[in-house]
């Protein structure tokens, strides 16, 4: 194949693929198996999303105390509140071979039932379309009820001229 084909080739799938939601960085522990041993180590993680009770990609990048060696890896983890867990699988950059683990550890996500900033338009403040009655006292007051009985929920505005 020629070396244009490829170069092509990389940027169409760069290109065709989705943007990822909101990715996260995480840090943790990690325990792999392979290779006739149990090694433990710790990482820095990145996921494809930070949203609280689902599921996400993960690549990652680990030092491994027992062989003293880098590990890259690629996984999927669970995304819970504020941490994760992952099963992943391995390859030992200084020692050669694969292996799998698994890990967890803390990643900063997101509930993904509230709505973002840009959807809050009122916040804190009762809507117009939940308020249950407009009076007007005399010709110089007006005041709006909101109809919940709190008083921090009334509005009211007087036009006293002095």
């Amino acid at each position: 194949m020629s070396k244009s084909f490829i170069a092509a080739s990389t940027l169409a799938l760069t290109l065709s693929t989705p943007v990822l939601a909101d990715p996260a960085l995480g840090f943790g522990l990690n325990f792999t198996f392979g290779n006739g041993s149990v090694n433990t180590g710790v990482g820095v993680r990145a996921f494809s999303d930070d949203e609280q009770d689902k599921a996400a990609a993960s690549v990652g990048l680990d030092y491994m105390f027992g062989s003293q060696s880098w590990r890259g890896s690629l996984g999927a983890a669970y995304m819970m509140d504020n941490s994760y867990i992952e099963l992943n699988g391995g390859y030992d950059f200084n020692n050669g071979g694969f292996d799998f683990g698994i890990g967890g550890g803390w990643v900063n996500t997101t509930d993904g039932d509230k709505a973002p900033f840009e959807e809050q338009e009122n916040a804190g403040l009762p809507s117009l379309d939940s308020l249950d009655s407009v009076t007007e006292g005399s010709s110089d007051e007006i005041s709006l009820d909101s109809g919940s009985g709190d008083s921090t929920d009334d509005l009211s505005l007087d036009l006293s001229l002095g």
